[in-house]
């Protein structure tokens, strides 16, 4: 199961006594629960609980998925930030290009919907290509706009909209290494496009970014009904009137939120969106009586995971965005 990679920089020697317990039956249940199964290393050698050895091995054994990489090494918040750059290093990219090397380390893992794990992971990114290529021209800066800008070419390839590209064209003019010189670089990343992964869903079809249709909003304590003609735009989600669509009646800003289905016998069809921060919603008119979380109802299974995927996605880029804006 350990994978064959030939610029590895992982000890093998550290695999006495372990490498038995690597089976197919291991990694299926590290998916399904990838903490108790990093507790279960952990017992059997000590040094798993140390980022170097426990990122390095997730990077290098074949068959864990992104999600359940992305978990593990996320679980200690602490440590996080050594934990993804040892996987990361895990691979040595002296000889390998910053597009492809982006490329090549972001497909392996599942890209978060919040701003301060993004941050931390990026920056892990640009200290472990810097680790291997030290004399590098880009400043820390350029290559975070680099990897901001690949993540959106390759969702772009699957149906983003150019909105994403003007906030980019924004950040590469501010860049020191000379904007035409950024563009140029950018330019050369259609090249190296990969299957971008996110913690928040795993989608057989990319969601839309403009998705419109009618949806029941509840209301109150008692589950009351209403239907409204819901639009989503770019970060904004829009309840019109069913019988007149020409002014929202509501707008909800969805920079930050997240949207979980929460359907079941007891509550129907419907998903719920809210503040990743637990804050109250923000709408475009303040509301008299703030909302921490809203409830729509849809009328099919299919609806509701539609989106619940257009939502977080939409979130998502809104996050890339304020990354390319700090």
């Amino acid at each position: 199961m350990l994978s064959q990679t030939d610029n590895a920089t992982f000890p093998e020697s550290f695999f006495s006594g372990i490498v038995d317990q690597i089976d197919e039956k291991f990694v299926n249940k590290f998916n399904e629960s990838p903490i108790p199964s990093l507790q279960h290393l952990i017992q059997i050698n000590c040094r798993f609980v140390e980022p170097f050895y426990f990122g390095q091995f997730l990077r290098l054994v074949n068959g864990f998925n992104p999600y359940s990489i992305t978990e593990a090494l996320s679980a200690n918040q602490l440590k996080m930030g050594v934990s993804f750059f040892h996987f990361f290093t895990a691979v040595n990219t002296e000889y390998t290009s910053l597009q492809a090397a982006i490329a090549m380390s972001f497909s392996k893992i599942a890209l978060p919907n919040d701003e301060k794990a993004l941050n931390i992971i990026f920056n892990s990114f640009i200290d472990s290509y810097r680790f291997f290529n030290p004399e590098i021209g880009y400043s820390s800066r350029d290559m975070f706009i680099i990897i901001v800008s690949s993540i959106i070419c390759s969702i772009k390839n699957l149906g983003t909209s150019h909105y994403l590209n003007e906030e980019l064209l924004k950040a590469i003019r501010g860049s020191s290494y000379g904007a035409k010189r950024m563009a140029n670089i950018i330019n050369q990343l259609d090249s190296h496009k990969f299957t971008v992964h996110f913690s928040f869903g795993q989608f057989e079809k990319f969601p839309a970014l403009n998705k419109q249709g009618i949806i029941r909003k509840q209301k109150g304590f008692f589950s009351l009904k209403k239907s409204y003609f819901v639009k989503l735009e770019r970060e904004w989600l829009s309840l019109y009137e069913e019988d007149s669509r020409i002014s929202p009646v509501e707008q909800i800003q969805l920079a930050h939120t997240k949207t979980v289905d929460i359907s079941s016998k007891k509550n129907g069809l419907c998903f719920q969106l809210s503040r990743i921060d637990e804050k109250d919603l923000i709408y475009y008119v303040p509301k008299k009586t703030p909302e921490n979380s809203i409830t729509f109802h849809a009328e099919n299974e299919s609806d509701v995971q539609e989106w619940v995927a257009s939502l977080n996605l939409s979130s998502f880029c809104e996050t890339l965005i304020a990354l390319l804006k700090n």
